[in-house]
């Protein structure tokens, strides 16, 4: 009977460790897919609007990433943040070639209320290293619509995660899914919200984004 009794008490001990493990587990894609949308932004110039995420937030400001075609020629741009918060932000560094920029928005603009509701993307080099051509992705972005802008996002499927594009030099994430104008900037992402890179350019629905891992090492040169 002792032995039955210690047989049953270790199977309810491994099935707890199971459910706690899947627990975890849906707490961190839970996590992982709400900081995708809670680090959208969206930018303006006197010219032309489009998407950015907040890469970092640091204690003097945030660190936004967006594309190089909308911030070439701007020292500073307008970000409006999903609350429809407004914030003069700096442009700190352009990559050209690989179609990137970073924006920095000092923290003194933002009101401790915005600051409870944004966050940054989250990366899992582990998620990224398994999705392969056919697996679910989606953009995340705002739009933008007289002054306000608004949260939403469109679901599409990875047709390649490592396309090379010679003009570029350098490997993108080639997607099947829908893009329209105003996207460019924003964060493609997997199934559950882990950031995969920001989209650059596309058509009707194919699309390429340069990868978190190129956007990585452009942002460690510049620190």
């Amino acid at each position: 009977m002792k032995i039955k009794r210690k047989k049953f008490v270790f199977i309810v001990l491994i099935l707890l460790l199971c459910l706690t493990g899947i627990a975890v587990i849906r707490i961190q894609c839970k996590s992982k897919y709400n900081s995708a949308t809670k680090a959208m932004v969206y930018i303006t110039n006197e010219e032309q609007g489009g998407n950015g995420s907040i890469y970092k937030i640091e204690d003097d400001g945030l660190v936004i990433v967006t594309t190089y075609h909308l911030l070439q020629d701007s020292e500073t741009v307008m970000v409006y943040f999903q609350n429809q918060t407004i914030a003069e932000g700096m442009v700190i560094e352009v990559n050209e070639k690989h179609d990137v920029g970073f924006v920095s928005v000092d923290i003194s603009q933002i009101d401790r209320e915005t600051l409870k509701q944004i966050d940054t993307v989250r990366y899992d080099e582990r998620v990224y290293e398994q999705l392969a051509a056919g697996d679910s992705m989606e953009y995340r972005y705002l739009e933008w619509n007289g002054g306000h802008v608004s949260a939403t996002s469109q679901k599409g499927s990875i047709g390649h995660m490592n396309w090379y594009i010679e003009a570029f030099d350098d490997y993108f994430i080639y997607n099947y899914c829908d893009v329209t104008p105003g996207m460019s900037g924003c964060a493609a992402v997997s199934e559950d919200g882990t950031y995969l890179g920001m989209m650059v350019g596309g058509v009707a629905n194919e699309s390429g984004a340069l990868s978190a891992q190129v956007i990585e090492k452009i942002y460690a040169d510049i620190q």
